[in-house]
């Protein structure tokens, strides 16, 4: 890969990335590789952190636009309604490991293949490449719990009891929990699990699929937020107001004071310099930090505790889930300049060492079925990651096609965040869905008229 616009007798693929928790070491690497193998191109690597909020004007225009965009988790299906996107089907039907191989589409988990269709005047093709397949969490100071004897909680009434360690061990010096509070996204790591882990994936997909208000009813177990009520009362125990452990008299808060205010770089270094023991995140989370990492600092993820109470698979073991939020994505605009070469390198991106060496390089997995390269040194935290991963009944990540949810209509949340309102007292979970309840059903047909489907 090289940033010279000079280069005579090659054609250019431009790529514009998002350049964020998994940094460029890894497209530096796989367009290395590429250009050597097909010297008849070359590539610019246009870094941006921003590019997911501003790409679709370039699409719509043209204007200064990339062959490849890799942006962040956003809804691109209105984006290929409007043809600003080009099909990649024939990229899905490659063989990139060669003749003998599969093929991309044979490669591509299952959920991942189905959320890259949409329908564009009745006929309904691939449009977006799955980007990472995130592992989310709670990272934990292993040094920490190592020098304290901390032990990993396998379910929530463990978690609980460990906060109320913590806070006696350390003499309510170390807080159990730091969070992201001024950014969006890193509670629902922790809730959404505990939801999958209430209502199962059909259920919850049920609600992504907003086939009526009543998706928000949470008042009996079969319904579909119920379990979005059970774990908003698992977050409250943890993150509440109420949620506190005492020291020789003195009541401390399960969370470092000031979290509310931190973004996710200010939280995560107040967890690296020992102010919290652990913090709600994802798999990003190391190769964010490495250069603010002191030498010998070990950073480790545990899975998202059980809720004691949720019945086990087969009576005994837990369901496992891994929710892996919105997925990032990588398409062609239609506009771009080099589109056959586009379609080649998102091919050549599939190829298993290529994506052997994405995982050695950012510590992640991508949703394809390849072996990851088990001679590789990998640290802990990655380990981490990748069992949880690997061993997780089901990695789950939200995805609806409902024109109320991809026109802004209906939320994951409506009316206000729960988890502000349940941190200061305001609101208690059971409030919080009972409110979100009725103003969703007082809507909910003005939003279809709106939106032309009433």
């Amino acid at each position: 890969a090289v940033e010279d616009d000079s280069l005579e007798n090659k054609e250019r693929i431009k790529i514009t990335f998002a350049e964020t928790g998994f940094g460029r070491t890894w497209i530096e690497n796989a367009a290395k590789t590429f250009v050597y193998e097909n010297p008849e191109y070359w590539i610019y690597l246009d870094g941006d952190p921003e590019v997911t909020t501003g790409f679709t004007n370039k699409l719509e225009t043209g204007a200064a636009i990339a062959d490849i965009y890799m942006v962040l988790a956003s809804n691109w299906y209105d984006l290929a309604l409007k043809g600003w996107i080009e099909p990649i089907d024939d990229v899905y039907d490659s063989k990139p490991d060669g003749e003998s191989g599969k093929t991309v589409r044979e490669k591509t988990d299952e959920v991942f293949l189905e959320y890259s269709k949409a329908t564009v005047r009745n006929e309904t093709k691939s449009y977006v490449l799955p980007w990472n397949e995130n592992v989310t969490g709670i990272v934990y100071n292993a040094d920490m719990f190592e020098e304290y004897g901390w032990e990993i909680p396998e379910t929530m009434d463990e978690m609980v009891a460990l906060c109320n360690q913590i806070i006696s061990d350390t003499k309510g010096e170390v807080s159990p929990f730091v969070y992201p509070g001024s950014v969006g996204g890193y509670f629902d790591f922790l809730v959404n699990n505990w939801w999958l882990q209430v209502s199962g994936v059909e259920k919850v997909q049920e609600f992504f699929d907003f086939g009526s208000a009543d998706v928000f009813n949470y008042r009996n177990a079969e319904d579909p937020s119920y379990g979005k009520l059970v774990a908003l009362n698992q977050f409250n125990r943890l993150f509440g107001n109420k949620a506190t452990g005492t020291y020789n008299g003195e009541e401390y808060s399960y969370t470092l004071s000031g979290s509310a205010s931190k973004n996710h770089l200010q939280a995560q270094q107040s967890f690296i310099r020992g102010e919290a023991a652990m913090i709600p995140n994802g798999g990003w989370m190391e190769c964010e930090m490495t250069n603010s990492l002191p030498d010998g600092f070990t950073m480790r993820m545990m899975r998202t505790p059980y809720i004691d109470d949720v019945s086990g698979k087969d009576g005994q073991e837990y369901i496992s889930y891994n929710y892996s939020a919105q997925p990032d994505y990588m398409l062609i605009p239609s506009k771009a300049n080099n589109i056959e070469g586009a379609k080649k390198f998102l091919s050549f991106l599939q190829r298993d060492d290529i994506l052997k060496q994405y995982t050695r390089d950012t510590g992640s997995a991508r949703p394809f079925e390849y072996e990851l390269d088990s001679s590789f040194d990998y640290t802990d935290f990655t380990d981490d990651c990748l069992e949880i991963w690997e061993n997780s009944d089901y990695n789950y990540f939200e995805q609806s096609k409902s024109a109320l949810w991809l026109n802004g209509k209906v939320k994951l949340y409506n009316t206000v965040s729960p988890f502000t309102r349940i941190r200061s007292g305001e609101m208690t979970p059971a409030v919080f869905c009972g409110t979100e309840y009725n103003y969703v059903k007082e809507n909910w047909d003005i939003w279809l008229s709106e939106i032309g489907a009433n």
